[in-house]
């Protein structure tokens, strides 16, 4: 058997910091960031404790890799519809409404992460700068959009709308029937002039 080549290390490396970080994810959106062990973790990742401390050197450190590993796949498919030159203003809003539902109701490990965050100080400590950053991203790229379809307050709209969204987040926690997804997307349009 020969020895492995550096990038088979690596894509081990990889493989086994993924499944740490998957492991994470899954304990911290059950138990939050204070009730989650490093020994759990570890063993829902089938790895050793000190298998975990080799790649993280806190639990905060990895709570932060799996919210943020997590969050960017999450907020991608929505600055891919901001960037589209073809669509029409309206149609990018509709289109993040509706990514927006889809994406709380099949993330539900990050959605409820991000609750704790917004509900809890220590979580809000380590990730404020990650968050505010989302909030910032959507709060320069919405208002254009508002003011293409005519909206006479585009900065108050954008609020509402990322109001709403969070909303429906808290709403998609508490079960995939709790509204109709397709009612819900119809009064947006309604109440957004779109």
């Amino acid at each position: 058997m020969s020895p492995r080549t550096p990038e088979q290390s690596e894509q081990i490396r990889e493989e086994r910091q993924a499944q740490i970080v998957e492991a994470a994810l899954k304990l911290f959106a059950e138990k939050g960031l204070h009730d989650t062990k490093v020994s759990e973790i570890a063993a829902q990742a089938g790895v050793s404790q000190g298998t975990v401390y080799w790649y993280f050197d806190s639990k905060e450190e990895l709570f932060e890799a799996a919210f943020i590993n997590q969050f960017e796949s999450y907020v991608q498919p929505f600055f891919e519809i901001f960037t589209d030159e073809e669509r029409p203003a309206a149609d990018k809003l509709m289109d993040i409404a509706a990514a927006s539902i889809d994406l709380f109701a099949d993330k539900t490990e990050l959605t409820f992460i991000m609750l704790q965050i917004m509900a809890t100080r220590e979580m809000a400590d380590i990730l404020t700068h990650d968050i505010e950053e989302y909030y910032t991203q959507f709060g320069v790229v919405l208002p254009p959009l508002f003011e293409e379809i005519g909206d006479p307050d585009p900065t108050a709209t954008t609020s509402m709308f990322i109001a709403m969204l969070d909303g429906l987040m808290l709403q998609c926690l508490l079960g995939p029937d709790w509204f109709d997804r397709d009612q819900v997307l119809a009064q947006i349009k309604v109440k957004f002039n779109l």
